[in-house]
């Protein structure tokens, strides 16, 4: 792991017994998001923001295909850890 994915995986281990149930709760949220992109379309699908990959993965899940989704994330550290969670 890079240094910039090691110091994203610190901070989310730590916090709060609120901010682990908000976190637990997140995969949830995204796919009742997901959930509302049409799978069967062929229009492209941005994410702005991907962060950890909750979202991109419940949309990947939902059956939005890979090549239909564009993932922005401008923070280094989370950007290493998307492309680590989903190699092309």
């Amino acid at each position: 792991m890079s240094k910039c994915t090691d110091s994203v995986s610190e901070a989310l281990a730590e916090g709060s017994a609120q901010d682990r149930r908000h976190r637990a709760q997140q995969p949830r949220m995204a796919a009742a998001m997901a959930r509302l992109v049409p799978a069967d379309s062929q229009d492209l699908v941005v994410e702005l923001g991907g962060g950890t990959g909750v979202i991109t993965q419940a949309l990947l899940e939902a059956g939005i295909a890979p090549a239909r989704l564009i993932v922005v994330e401008r923070d280094e550290a989370l950007h290493d850890l998307l492309v680590k969670r989903f190699p092309r």
